[in-house]
């Protein structure tokens, strides 16, 4: 068995991990409540993206920089206390993008310092990395849940509203689009799309090291890799 091509795109493939590979929110279910109920608009989906993203990379700085020399209630204390800090800075300019943004965001926009990305990543990654790994890892974090939180707010604008950015693009509306089940119920359509699509590329590479058919076993890239 041959995995030349394999391990070579896997090898790049890992390095996404959180952004594309074991995506935060489609894999690991991170700030879920975060991407599925404000995100009824691409304004929206943008707001909340950047509220995340800011606070993240502050928390996750600044945890890197404390290390482990606090204990570990103090660590949390401080890297949420720097994720809010994130979010008061970008706050007035997420209001740039619509007045009634805050009104239809509700209390999520400043909650996003208080998402589980911030809590989880900065105690497994951070504390035990540099400041510019960790900035790295909440680049690859912040950047998968802004994948799905933006796809997932263009899409019930378009199909909830019949807008895209303000504007209108389609005649028809399907209200039940913006309502928060439908949230839920297109993450997990989401997550199964992300899943098939690993299998296939999983088969297609194994087919390009490996002509002989798989004999009906359907590899995700991660168990192409591991069986070898």
């Amino acid at each position: 068995m041959k995995l030349t091509q394999t391990r070579k795109i896997y090898g790049g493939y890992r390095r996404t991990n959180g952004f594309l590979r074991s995506n935060a929110v489609l894999v690991s279910g991170m700030a879920l409540p975060f991407v599925v109920v404000p995100t009824i608009t691409l304004k929206a989906g943008v707001a909340i993206s950047a509220a995340v993203l800011c606070s993240l990379e502050a928390a996750m700085i600044v945890a890197a920089l404390i290390g482990e020399r606090l204990p570990q209630w103090a660590r949390i204390a401080v890297s949420v206390n720097a994720a809010m800090a994130a979010i008061f800075l970008i706050y007035p300019l997420a209001g740039l993008l619509s007045p009634q943004l805050y009104d239809a965001m509700g209390i999520y926009f400043c909650l996003a310092a208080l998402n589980t990305m911030v809590l989880v990543r900065t105690e497994s990654y951070a504390v035990r990395h540099t400041w510019y790994h960790s900035a790295l890892d909440g680049l690859r974090y912040g950047g998968g849940f802004a994948l799905v939180a933006l796809v997932l707010s263009a899409a019930r604008e378009l199909l909830g509203q019949g807008t895209l950015w303000g504007t209108q693009l389609l005649p028809f509306r399907l209200p039940a689009v913006q309502m928060v089940f439908f949230g839920f119920i297109a993450v997990g359509m989401m997550a199964a799309a992300a899943n098939g699509i690993r299998r296939l590329l999983g088969r297609l590479l194994w087919s390009v090291d490996n002509p002989k058919p798989l004999k009906g076993k359907e590899n995700s890239l991660e168990e192409v890799t591991q069986d070898a």
